[in-house]
């Protein structure tokens, strides 16, 4: 039996695998992006939940005892991928994905703050995930994309005024950056 030669399957030319290679480009360069953001999503959602944990435990905890405690250790809960507290005069914890620190409480008239930085678990990360749980039970988380200096987090409020980031509004669906605002 003779070889049999087909015509037109003797191998990719040079052009033609580089156009396969522009394609895979272009569809990669497409993708990666949604990746990244579908990742932030992820983490932003993670640290949106254990917001939400933490703040019905400290409201319980308030109506138990008639002051917020500051302390997750505290409370009867458990986060999952939760670190310990490393202390600094606030509560700091490092999660799994991000790190997290918590400051208030401590009379009657304070209110549970919060600050959660999903990306890379770092104060340096490209946005934060706030809480704030007043007194009355009123919860608000947002996303904002600045980082404060003042670990104590006086003065870190949510401004609906100020336009968030376009990271910011990709995560809460509006132009202000506001999660979650609720009474508890």
């Amino acid at each position: 039996m003779k070889n049999a030669n087909i015509k037109g399957f003797g191998g990719f030319t040079l052009i033609e695998l580089l156009v396969v290679v522009l394609i895979i480009g272009i569809l990669s360069s497409v993708a990666l992006p949604q990746y990244q953001k579908a990742v932030e999503k992820s983490r932003s959602a993670e640290a949106i939940s254990m917001w939400k944990t933490v703040a019905v435990a400290e409201r319980l905890y308030r109506m138990n005892n008639g002051t917020y405690t500051r302390s997750v250790d505290g409370l009867d809960i458990e986060v999952p991928n939760l670190g310990g507290n490393r202390g600094y005069g606030y509560n700091e914890w490092r999660g799994k994905n991000f790190m997290f620190n918590v400051e208030g409480g401590t009379s009657t008239r304070e209110r549970i703050k919060g600050k959660a930085y999903p990306h890379r678990g770092s104060s340096n990360s490209l946005y934060a995930i706030n809480m704030n749980l007043d007194i009355e039970g009123k919860l608000t988380i947002w996303c904002t994309s600045t980082y404060h200096a003042n670990y104590s987090m006086n003065g870190v409020e949510w401004d609906p005024s100020v336009e968030a980031s376009a990271l910011c509004k990709g995560i809460s669906g509006k132009s202000n950056g506001l999660i979650l605002e609720t009474n508890l």
